[in-house]
């Protein structure tokens, strides 16, 4: 995270879900720069945007809580802690953490089963999965390419790895293929 930046928990009160956003510094809430986190959601880290939540964020959702750098890495140290506690077997906390883990898992109610979101918005999905089967294989080498270089702050001018463009299209193959039609390439 960096200096300025900003992570926000936010409650969807419609879908009955929790997600975390990133907002970088100098931007301002739900601008194009701002990152959805979803830890429950079937997919990376995407911009809000091009979320599955991008409709519904500010109509049925509430942010909840904002850390800035040090809440954050308060927040952290506090959580590990308690991590620390409740996964040490001497501890009341441990036997308890266990009696709740065998009694929510041991028999769901059906209610309360629920399956993994897709993150990225479908219409976002099916429209980039389209667009990648009409491209080439050059094509697409030239995309996975220029991305590596957006991730790894290179300029336009930097080469990267032929591995690293290789590791980006499987793995973009692999998400894909996640719950949904898969894309051939």
């Amino acid at each position: 995270m960096e200096d300025g930046g900003q992570m926000m928990t936010v409650r969807d009160y419609e879908q009955t879900h929790l997600y975390a956003l990133y907002q970088p510094p100098n931007s301002a809430e739900a601008d194009e720069s701002t990152v959805v986190l979803d830890s429950w959601g079937d997919g990376p880290a995407v911009l809000l945007r091009d979320s599955h939540w991008a409709e519904s964020y500010g109509t049925s959702t509430h942010v909840i809580e904002r850390f800035d750098k040090p809440d954050a890495t308060d927040a952290l140290a506090r959580t590990n802690a308690f991590r620390a506690e409740i996964e040490n077997p001497q501890t009341a906390l441990h036997a308890n953490a266990r009696e709740l883990e065998t009694a929510f898992l041991a028999n769901p109610a059906p209610g309360d089963i629920f399956s993994a979101m897709p993150v990225i918005a479908p219409h976002l999905a099916e429209s980039t999965r389209r667009r990648l089967q009409e491209c080439s294989p050059r094509t697409r080498n030239v995309l996975a390419a220029d991305a590596a270089r957006d991730a790894y702050g290179l300029d336009d001018a930097q080469a990267n790895s032929p591995r690293t463009t290789k590791a980006i299209l499987k793995e973009a193959k692999r998400l894909d293929a996640l719950g949904r039609p898969p894309l051939s390439w």
